[in-house]
């Protein structure tokens, strides 16, 4: 141990001197053994010593010049060493002054926080007892939101069903009205067909009666000129009142044969005329029943677009619902207007379904017509064959009249005006009534009796 120690104390004074030795070379120090060994050198051989004087002389101005420059140097820093001295003081106090104010500040601002702690910590705790007196109070409404739902959806249950029966019915109303729609077409297309060919076996039938009219107006001059002719010749014989009985047993004949198809013409007229009463009739049925289908075809519209809306109300009522379920603080008052919507959703469901009674209620009265109408055209189409009948029972034995009488439209024979083409076959249908008239007042050229 006091070895290391001796070896700890030379070691501190070998650093001692080394630093001596560094501050006398710096400082130009020349020790005094060496000053001591050159004087006696210089004494013992005493060589000419001019030059080493100078060589020290320009070494101690040296050495005199680098210690005026240290002390100046010295000298500026112990200068600026006083300011130093003179300025730190008055810094030390302001920066003492500053820290003395921040702290005060801070210790302020620590009270200051300390107090608003207590204040917050104040009003957190009146929240949290708010907050819970708040959580019974909903807890509460929730209980009673709970309840209106479960009577709300009893409500809502009923009317679904309700909704779905009336939907059923129209899309029933609708299958019925295409059903009606199909048979009017079908009816309207053979009453057209029908219509199309009584006109075109009319149009013929007129046609062969004209013709036949025109034959009989060629061939009466023939028959005026032959009995002329019989007049003369049997004027002044014997036998001329026999001729006036012939002549009379003749217009007999003719009233006899000639008489009754002419009434039977004017019955078919009346007939034909009844049957054009009952075919303008059945147009207008068809109209109005044209008119009823459009009308009911709307009204179907309207009453489908009213169901879908009601639909879409009930789907928006469960969509209401299901979020009141999961918000029960934000729909808290929507309650009476779903209440309210339910109730009107009600009353248009019953305005819905007496509609739907009235819109049934006509449709059953169109099919009623529709069968009327039906039952009416199988009366016409009796009557038509009852006729056809009775004429071909009467003119069996006659077939010089069946093609004329056949004829059921003879009326359009009688509508030619007295200033057309045919005056004469207007003469005939109208006014054939006696046989003797008819040589008479035929308009045609005639040879004149002596």
């Amino acid at each position: 141990m006091k070895s290391a120690r001796k070896t700890k104390k030379g070691g501190k004074d070998d650093k001692e001197k080394k630093k001596k030795k560094a501050k006398n070379e710096a400082y130009g120090y020349i020790p005094q053994q060496l000053c001591e060994y050159v004087t006696e050198k210089f004494k013992e051989e005493e060589p000419d010593t001019s030059l080493i004087d100078e060589v020290q002389k320009m070494k101690y101005l040296k050495q005199i010049r680098e210690l005026e420059q240290r002390a100046e140097r010295y000298t500026r820093q112990m200068d600026e060493l006083t300011l130093n001295l003179t300025l730190y003081p008055a810094k030390f106090e302001k920066i003492e002054t500053d820290t003395n104010d921040i702290a005060s500040y801070l210790n302020g601002l620590l009270e200051q926080q300390e107090r608003e702690y207590e204040k917050v910590k104040i009003v957190m705790e009146n929240m949290e007892k708010e907050l819970q007196d708040r959580r019974t109070d909903l807890e509460k409404k929730l209980e009673e939101v709970k309840t209106n739902l479960g009577s709300v959806k009893n409500e809502l249950e009923p009317l679904n069903d309700k909704l779905k029966t009336t939907l059923l019915g129209m899309k029933d109303l609708d299958v019925s009205m295409n059903n009606t729609e199909a048979a009017r077409a079908t009816y309207q297309r053979e009453f057209e067909q029908k219509a199309y060919h009584h006109h075109i076996d009319m149009y013929e039938r007129e046609k062969e009666t004209v013709r036949e009219l025109f034959e009989i107006r060629e061939q009466i001059p023939k028959w005026v000129k032959k009995v002329s002719d019989e007049n003369k010749m049997l004027e002044n014989s014997r036998i001329y009142h026999i001729i006036n009985n012939y002549r009379v047993e003749l217009g007999d004949l003719l009233k006899k044969y000639i008489g009754k198809p002419n009434q039977l013409a004017r019955k078919a007229i009346e007939e034909n005329e009844k049957l054009k009463k009952l075919v303008d009739e059945n147009n207008l049925n068809l109209k109005l029943i044209e008119e009823n289908m459009e009308a009911m075809k709307l009204s179907g519209e309207s009453s489908i677009h009213e169901m879908h809306d009601l639909a879409s109300n009930v789907k928006e009522n469960r969509i209401l619902l299901s979020s009141f379920e999961n918000n029960p603080q934000k729909y808290a008052v929507s309650l009476n207007e779903l209440r309210e919507n339910v109730r009107r959703n009600g009353i248009l469901l019953e305005e819905s379904r007496n509609y739907c009674e009235m819109s049934r209620l006509e449709m059953d009265e169109i099919t009623s017509e529709l069968k009327k109408l039906d039952d009416s055209s199988l009366q016409l189409q009796a009557i038509i064959r009852s006729f056809q009948d009775v004429m071909h029972k009467l003119f069996k034995d006659k077939p010089e009249y069946e093609e004329l009488l056949t004829n059921l439209r003879v009326a359009s024979c009688l509508e030619i005006s007295p200033n057309g083409i045919d005056p004469y076959s207007q003469y005939v249908c109208c006014r054939l009534v006696d046989p003797y008239t008819i040589f008479q007042t035929i308009p045609v050229a005639r040879p004149k009796t002596p």
